[in-house]
């Protein structure tokens, strides 16, 4: 049995909002019987369900995941229209997103236009095709419509409870600097909860990186919907309202301003209101001079109710959980470029071999070994140890200091010179933020100091993952276990000696000769500037491959990949050597014959 066809009356309506019957046949819009509405869409409830379905579909997977249901007949109380738009029961909220939403939901450049109803989406995307300008208009299926039950969770007295929040469709888009408008119906600037409901919205999508702006549709009778609007004034009605559409920071002032006013002239408001909306919008006003006269009326209004401190500290605490959630969604957008950056692992070792050969008077085959032992710093948790490093030489003035702080600082995974850390600070920084540390003037670990007891803990447990070194902390002295598990480097005159020259590699380095040799700049200006691109390929390197090595490090059999390392040897080169195998069987190659002159020497 077919489709059932839209009638004469529903295609002249949707004729009147100019969307025609190939997008409607598209959307899989039908018109349904009462029966067929309960029976094929799950539709309960009292009175007649005849009307016309709009079903919603999940873009990514072209299943259907709900429907709203438009009834010709809805119920009426007190003379207005009640449950005029119904989904079934126990359905969860959806976005509505038309055909040829998925291939934009990625595309940043491309404008995502949020509207209420179906129709207005519908509308929206035809325009769009006519003015052949590529936008996304999107339907939340009420002004509240884009929030819902999440999931379940605990409450205080241990019952389970619905989570509500933002709808994990929102999810599926990328927001990060696209342009969007917030396109409610016209009751959005009289309607206090659509108001509010747009707000939290606008809200909700500036923290995911958004650039939000909010437009009013004008107060023309006959006109409830942005498809109302383009049905009474045609296309260039849309075209304007999205031109005008005034940025959120601009309504913010707006909404603060109306919310203090509220209170002002409201004793309801003030008595028995949700004071955390009106922190809220407060909240929104970035201009701090415009922001504190707001707090100082909105204070004056409550009274004694909430004292200015009060409303102040929760206004900023909110602005800071926003300023957190931006930069956490900023952070994951710059972490998908990464992803998808294409590197290659042969070239990607080339690059930074170059960048130490170029800058720094080298033994032969020191430049791979840094550059594979700068890379594992950035994936160093795959493995189970991690290989220390040792520039030694027997005289001063041999380019330790500048390979260590300058080179090896300008391309590992968060430098961390020792010289600027105090004793209490290492075991909590290295704790927190794993970081390279790079110790220059290393002869003080043969000292009796309470720095050179710090960094010999460090240096001994640090080897394997999982070591921690135990200290002692406030004025009960309770003991705490800091994990010091990380890549290390150390310069010396006359190198390292006892436990932890075992687990370093060592590059032994000599005074350049004065003829002959030419190489490029070490100040700190043209290093930091060389290292900017190779540090985002050597970061997009760690997120496509961790997982890589990780495996192939797990996989490995018991007697080892390379069965001529062993041992101690073995906890030191292989990590290096599965970066190198990742590069190509060249890279391995040459690996291998320098973990050969190694253990010759």
């Amino acid at each position: 049995m077919g489709r059932p066809s839209l009638t004469d009356a529903d295609l002249a309506m949707f004729q009147r909002l100019k969307i025609p019957p190939e997008l409607l046949e598209a959307a899989q819009v039908e018109r349904v019987t009462d029966r067929e509405a309960r029976d094929r869409y799950g539709i309960i409830g009292q009175g007649d369900m005849t009307g016309i379905a709009f079903p919603y579909f999940d873009p990514t997977t072209r299943y259907r995941t709900t429907a709203r249901l438009r009834r010709d007949h809805p119920d009426f109380e007190q003379g207005k229209p009640e449950k005029k738009y119904i989904s079934a029961y126990g359905d969860k909220k959806h976005l509505y997103f038309p055909p040829g939403a998925p291939e934009l939901l990625a595309e940043s450049r491309v404008s995502v236009i949020i509207v209420e109803a179906e129709k207005s989406v519908l509308a929206g995307m035809a325009w769009a095709q006519r003015a052949n300008r590529p936008t996304l208009f999107i339907g939340t299926g009420g002004c509240w419509g884009w929030r819902g039950r999440t999931g379940k969770a605990e409450s205080a007295n241990g019952n389970r409870v619905d989570q509500k929040g933002p709808l994990p469709d929102l999810d599926l888009i990328a927001w990060q600097d696209r342009d969007v408008v917030i396109l409610f119906d016209s009751n959005a600037t009289t309607n206090f909860a659509v108001r509010r409901a747009r707000f939290e919205l606008a809200q909700e999508l500036m923290s995911r990186g958004a650039k939000v702006r909010l437009g009013d549709l004008p107060a023309i009778d006959k006109v409830n919907g942005p498809d109302d609007l383009l049905a009474e004034c045609g296309d260039w009605s849309i075209s304007s309202l999205l031109e005008i559409a005034g940025p959120f920071a601009q309504v913010a002032v707006a909404e603060a301003e109306a919310a203090v006013i509220e209170l002002e002239t409201n004793t309801e408001a003030r008595l028995h209101g949700d004071p955390k909306q009106t922190f809220v919008v407060l909240a929104a006003v970035d201009d701090l001079e415009q922001r504190e006269l707001l707090i100082g009326r909105a204070a004056r209004a409550f009274g004694r109710l909430l004292p200015k401190g009060v409303i102040r500290n929760a206004v900023e605490e909110l602005r800071q959980k926003r300023s957190h959630a931006c930069e956490k969604v900023a952070e994951e957008s710059r972490r998908s470029s990464l992803r998808k950056l294409k590197v290659v692992p042969m070239e990607l070792v080339t690059e930074v071999e170059t960048f130490f050969t170029e800058r720094a008077y080298l033994p032969a085959g020191a430049g791979l070994v840094l550059a594979l032992w700068s890379m594992n710093t950035w994936t160093f948790e795959s493995f189970d140890t991690v290989p220390f490093l040792s520039l030694e030489s027997a005289v001063p003035a041999c380019g330790k200091s500048t390979v260590l702080e300058r080179l090896l600082g300008a391309v590992c995974v968060r430098p961390q010179m020792t010289a600027n850390m105090t004793e209490a600070t290492f075991f909590r920084i290295i704790d927190k933020l794993r970081p390279t540390l790079l110790v220059d003037e290393a002869e003080l670990l043969e000292g009796r100091s309470e720095k050179a007891d710090s960094l010999r803990a460090i240096a001994h447990a640090g080897y394997k993952k999982g070591g921690k070194v135990p200290r002692c902390e406030g004025d009960e002295h309770e003991v705490r276990w800091f994990d010091v598990f990380c890549p290390q480097a150390y310069a010396a005159i006359g190198g390292l000696s006892g436990p932890l020259l075992d687990r370093a590699i060592v590059i032994h380095m000599e005074r350049a000769p004065r003829k002959g040799n030419h190489r490029k700049s070490t100040k700190l200006k043209a290093v930091t500037q060389a290292a900017a691109p190779l540090r985002e390929k050597l970061e997009a390197y760690s997120l496509q491959v961790a997982d890589v090595l990780a495996e192939l490090y797990d996989s490995a059999p018991d007697e080892g990949c390379w069965p001529g390392i062993r041992d101690r040897e073995a906890e030191l080169w292989e990590p290096l050597l599965f970066h190198a195998r990742l590069a190509g069987p060249n890279t391995e190659a040459r690996l291998l014959a320098e973990v050969s002159r190694f253990s010759s020497q």
